[in-house]
């Protein structure tokens, strides 16, 4: 930034670096804004990025110094296809993979995904890394985000949020319960199911939500302590401020369960089956019954097996119905 930043502001400036993308013209205009803004302040601004970041004095550059103008100036020079491209993968909220732009923009672009991203990432608008997974700079992201205005932005929301779904329902329970595979994958994308999570909340899309539960429950065992514990915090603002059906109750409950043994809430271990498995015993529908019963025999078979061996008998009664 020019000037000499604090020890116990380093870390805070390697963020604003990051969240900058490490692009000259952002260090530079963001670091003109120390003179009347403390680092704090500038980064909690950063989301106004193209507002705050310009030259305000004229005549030192060919147009206006902003990061507006040359992402405007770039922005013109991309064909539709590639507008088209970046405006759709803006909704997601970090990596992805080849594999899901072209499941994200199936019927909207005349080109080919493949040929597309490699121009964008020559153009340095689209970064690959060398696993093969993409990311957009998080300026052009917020750019692209701004030209949702220019159409409907639920429509790119709903399309990431129907694209997560494409790639949950083209798997049945048994994969959710028993695939780690599945679950490795569904973890991957932890940060888009957040913000669909998020997004069918807002929306009191409840059904919807329960179903991606469902589908969570290894991924929810699988997690991190920290990740785990954020979701069990989740789900019961979701309990005591959401008025749920049985059904949606039981799909909290379930992934609960599983979040519970990353997360160490043990009170969480049988409560949260024992919940799922009373409320879907009253539904019709064997499969998440089973897949209940599967997860409390689980819980319990760390101190009541008998009780466990019940449990797996009774699903597996259901399951060769």
């Amino acid at each position: 930034f020019g000037a000499e930043v604090p020890s116990d502001q380093l870390d805070l400036a390697a963020t604003v670096l990051h969240e900058l993308d490490g692009l000259p013209l952002s260090i530079e205009l963001a670091a003109a804004q120390l003179r009347q803004l403390t680092l704090a302040e500038l980064a909690g601004r950063l989301e106004q990025r193209f507002a705050l970041l310009q030259e305000r004095r004229g005549g030192r550059r060919r147009r206006q110094a902003s990061l507006l103008a040359v992402l405007e100036e770039t922005w013109q020079g991309l064909n539709d296809d590639e507008r088209t491209f970046l405006l759709h993968v803006a909704a997601f909220p970090s990596m992805f993979e080849l594999r899901d732009a072209e499941e994200l923009l199936a019927g909207r672009v005349a080109g080919v995904p493949t040929r597309i991203s490699a121009d964008l990432v020559d153009r340095g608008l689209l970064v690959g890394r060398q696993d093969g997974r993409l990311f957009l700079l998080e300026t052009v992201k917020l750019f692209a985000r701004t030209r949702w205005d220019d159409d409907d932005p639920d429509e790119y929301l709903e399309r990431h949020t129907q694209w997560l779904f494409g790639r949950v329902r083209a798997h049945g329970p048994d994969v959710h319960l028993n695939s780690l595979h599945f679950s490795q994958w569904m973890n991957e994308r932890h940060d888009d199911r957040r913000l669909v999570e998020d997004r069918l909340l807002e929306a009191e899309r409840l059904d919807d939500l329960a179903e991606l539960f469902r589908a969570s429950w290894l991924a929810a065992w699988n997690q991190s302590n920290s990740s785990a514990l954020v979701m069990l915090n989740r789900l019961e603002r979701m309990i005591t401020t959401r008025q749920l059906s049985e059904a949606q109750s039981a799909a909290i409950h379930l992934v609960g369960s599983a979040a519970a043994m990353p997360a160490r809430r043990p009170e969480w271990f049988v409560r949260g089956s024992a919940v799922a498995i009373d409320s879907y015993r009253r539904s019709p529908g064997y499969e998440p019954l089973s897949m209940a019963l599967v997860v409390g025999s689980f819980m319990r078979s760390f101190g009541d097996l008998p009780g466990a061996l019940e449990l797996l008998d009774e699903a597996l009664s259901l399951i060769h119905i």
